[in-house]
């Protein structure tokens, strides 16, 4: 019923803002956040310095150099970015998954099991309808990393509850379940997985 939105549809995005020293901190986000998703990771990234000049707690922003960093295999720097965001919201899910991801990159797994697990007790209070599938997804990985099978098992079946779609997950409960010695479990959440994401 909108007569404005067929002409709109197919067109490419335009940028929605101009940046200028005024502009609200927020909205000065959202447009780094545009220029990521249009590919434009350099620019999505000065951004983002110029937001952390203004202000050097602000989170989204602070998560977004994080990742960059954990991507570049930069840990020390990620890590810097993370310790930043802590010190402005400890209770963050967000920040303490991120937290659990650089940690495990590190090797540092009782870190990063401690964060996975501070990412799902603040997780639901603080943003409701957050998936907590990817958090017990980590802790599986890392119980299977350290030969506790049967707690792998358990954590991987809740990622699977929280997100039955999950192919990742699946094939690792195939895995601990293979390793447990339940060859016949492993099977069927294999085929699972299998019926998830194809090979």
């Amino acid at each position: 019923g909108n007569p404005d939105l067929v002409p709109s549809v197919g067109k490419p995005l335009q940028t929605p803002i101009d940046v200028t020293p005024g502009t609200p901190i927020e909205q000065l986000y959202l447009q780094g956040v545009f220029l990521q998703k249009t590919g434009d990771t350099q620019g999505a990234r000065k951004i983002y310095e110029q937001l952390l000049q203004r202000d050097p707690g602000y989170v989204p922003a602070l998560l977004q150099q994080a990742y960059y960093s954990y991507r570049a295999a930069d840990y020390a720097t990620a890590e810097h970015f993370i310790d930043l965001a802590s010190n402005r919201e400890n209770e963050n899910p967000s920040v303490a998954y991120a937290a659990g991801l650089v940690y495990r990159a590190q090797g540092r797994l009782s870190l990063a099991s401690n964060a996975f697990w501070n990412a799902i007790h603040y997780g639901p209070a603080s943003v409701p309808g957050l998936s907590l599938s990817a958090a017990y997804l980590e802790l599986g990985e890392i119980a299977i990393r350290q030969g506790d099978y049967a707690k792998a098992i358990d954590l991987l079946q809740q990622s699977v509850d929280n997100n039955p779609a999950d192919a990742f997950a699946l094939a690792d409960l195939a895995v601990a379940q293979r390793l447990s010695g339940d060859s016949h479990a492993a099977a069927l959440s294999s085929a699972k997985a299998s019926r998830q994401m194809p090979l």
